[in-house]
């Protein structure tokens, strides 16, 4: 399964209604919330078919980078 974050894109805090019908969906499973945010996991088209009922929700996979190794410093002598 992927990870994905569903953004509400509407006016003040995300509609409780649309967030209990993601919650119910089959298939998804809701890892973690903020004011306007979900991270959840499922597949590809259970999330779709739950986005495109809703409005003013978007989907965006989840991304991870690789951090770059820390920078030799120099040493400041006295």
């Amino acid at each position: 399964m992927k990870r994905y974050i569903l953004l509400y894109n509407g006016q003040g805090e995300k509609p409780d209604a649309d967030v209990q019908q993601i919650r119910s969906a089959s298939g998804i499973t809701v890892l973690d919330e903020t004011s306007r945010m979900l991270f959840v996991e499922g597949s590809d088209p259970d999330l779709k078919g739950v986005v495109e009922k809703l409005d003013l929700w978007s989907l965006e996979p989840e991304r991870t980078y690789r951090a770059s190794p820390p920078r030799a410093r120099l040493k400041k002598t006295a």
